[in-house]
């Protein structure tokens, strides 16, 4: 049986899309194939010291001046690569003041700039170290708290309030060093609020970026804010925060950037307060302990 005519220019035409299509495929590029980008541990270095996990949650990563937006970590992401260079820029993030709402790259550590060379389909380990930009010449540290030594912490506790608690250094845990700071409730002595010692001084440019690092461990939670006072001293008031830190059983660093509440009153002064309490107001009283380390406030010079 001989098949019409129009069937057969129909099987040519479907046999040459066919082969122009097969073509294709054999002969696609191996730049075609991702690359596989493990993002996994990382370490912070601080002051010429290496520290563990300091709540990094994002890597922010831009690719040959790209952005590849922004990557939870740990993960394992596809790469496109570029036949002629793989460049990678890698900023370390962190959750604005502990909410998943605010998250950011961290502007005091240096990004990360590297080459990446791998065969299609293979998987790169990034396991990167992230510091911060020099002391001094870059950086301003205007409070800084680690509590070692075991000497009188630079906080000011109130012993005026009803059933008092303290700040105290402690030797019995620390996330960093011999020492941290140490708050007890008990059920006689539940309440408890602490200010630094000395005013401070901080920039109200919207250039530049205020954060209070600290790293704590707790069971009771605790809020921070800016005690201020104008030049003259006119103008006395607390700027709560708003925000609670609870970490239960493992230490945990926030980044609370306090620029907002430092513009949001005219030039003066500032101490850092702390204020935490075992009463839920259920009548009943939560005893617990908050364990503080390696706090400081920074800023850019």
């Amino acid at each position: 049986m001989t098949l019409p005519t129009s069937i057969l220019r129909r099987f040519s035409l479907l046999l040459g899309v066919f082969l122009v299509i097969s073509g294709c495929e054999q002969t696609s590029p191996e730049t075609d194939l991702p690359i596989f980008l493990n993002l996994s541990g990382y370490k912070i270095k601080t002051d010429n010291q290496i520290v563990g996990e300091r709540n990094i949650k994002d890597y922010w990563i831009d690719h040959n001046g790209e952005t590849m937006g922004i990557h939870r970590v740990p993960r394992v992401i596809p790469l496109l690569p570029q036949a002629d260079r793989n460049e990678l820029t890698i900023r370390g993030g962190i959750f604005q003041n502990g909410l998943t709402v605010l998250p950011a790259p961290y502007p005091f550590w240096e990004p990360i700039t590297l080459q990446i060379e791998a065969d299609p389909l293979d998987t790169v380990d990034l396991d990167l170290t992230f510091q911060y930009w020099p002391r001094d010449s870059i950086l301003i540290y205007p409070f800084e708290e680690d509590f070692e030594g075991g000497g009188a912490p630079q906080f000011v506790s109130n012993d005026d309030l009803t059933n008092p608690t303290r700040l105290e250094p402690s030797a019995f845990k620390s996330y960093q060093g011999q020492w941290s700071g140490r708050v007890i409730f008990t059920s006689s002595q539940y309440n408890f609020e602490a200010l630094s010692s000395n005013f401070l001084s901080l920039p109200r440019t919207n250039d530049n970026n205020v954060y209070l690092e600290i790293t704590y461990q707790n069971t009771i939670p605790f809020t921070v804010g800016l005690f201020y006072t104008n030049v003259n001293a006119t103008n006395v008031q607390e700027l709560p925060l708003g925000v609670a830190f609870l970490s239960e059983d493992k230490w945990t660093t926030a980044y609370i950037h306090l620029q907002s509440l430092v513009q949001s009153v005219e030039p003066g002064f500032f101490k850092l307060y702390l204020k935490a309490t075992g009463d839920n107001g259920d009548g009943e009283i939560q005893t617990g302990n908050i364990y503080l380390d390696y706090m400081r406030i920074i800023h850019f010079k």
